[in-house]
């Protein structure tokens, strides 16, 4: 799956991996995309010598994703964040 940041992709990230990204400390647009379905952009604040961690997964399982993927493919893919951090 691939890893946007700020519109750019920055790298991919494989099932059950684990992978880091560099990025300026600040606020940061977020989101995923695999074949032709994508998850919903998110903005998170990363503070100055801090790291923000996020899971990537499949919106509500493996039947949901493969229907969502057919009908509402920019909503088949979760990317939220591990700990409290600000998210807009």
């Amino acid at each position: 799956m691939a890893i946007y940041v700020d519109g750019d992709r920055a790298g991919s990230v494989k099932e059950l991996e684990t992978v880091g990204f560099s990025v300026t400390p600040g606020s940061h647009e977020i989101r995923a995309g695999l074949d032709w379905c994508r998850s919903r952009p998110i903005r998170v604040v990363v503070p100055i010598g801090a790291h923000v961690d996020l899971t990537l997964g499949f919106t509500g399982g493996p039947l949901l994703y493969l229907l969502l993927s057919l009908v509402m493919p920019r909503r088949a893919l979760e990317l939220r964040p591990e700990e409290p951090v600000a998210v807009f």
